[in-house]
């Protein structure tokens, strides 16, 4: 059974990486054991990915498909420690036009792969799906954050 885990999370965006290198090329690239592997992926736990292996799986990923979810994620998480963020429209606006942006770009790729299914085309698809999911899972935390700033009612 699959564990829920929260989008903006490095439990998912673990996940994420493993699903797109494979859980062999993940405990090759880090010189872990798959059961390291799961048990940093499962939110129920206090086992956490190392700082030294974070990178490693990002690099992976990147030249597989392109993108680094570990480091946005974190870079995510440190911004709003580290501002004290409260998000406001202006952010869920630029967030929402990334992910419009994102996604547009994915449609195009994923119709060209359905046109010409080459190794090259399914990649672009692939990675131009993963990016646009990414930056949906960016507007989750700015509109969490914007409800519970919202006044409650007596």
């Amino acid at each position: 059974m699959t564990k829920a885990r929260q989008p903006l999370s490095i439990e998912q965006a673990l996940c994420d990486v493993i699903d797109a290198i494979g859980m062999e090329r993940a405990a090759e690239v880090t010189g872990r054991r798959h059961a390291y592997l799961r048990r940093v992926t499962d939110p129920a736990r206090r086992d956490a990915l190392s700082c030294h292996d974070a990178p490693l799986l990002d690099a992976e990923y990147d030249a597989t498909i392109g993108g680094r979810p570990i480091h946005e994620t974190m870079k995510v998480k440190l911004d709003a420690q580290r501002m004290h963020i409260t998000f406001d429209q202006q952010a869920l606006l630029e967030a929402t036009m990334d992910s419009v942006r994102e996604a547009g770009g994915a449609h195009a790729a994923l119709i060209a792969a359905t046109a010409n299914p080459s190794p090259s085309t399914l990649r672009t698809a692939l990675r131009g799906l993963m990016q646009s999911v990414q930056a949906k899972n960016r507007i989750a935390p700015i509109l969490r954050q914007m409800i519970r700033r919202q006044p409650q009612a007596p």
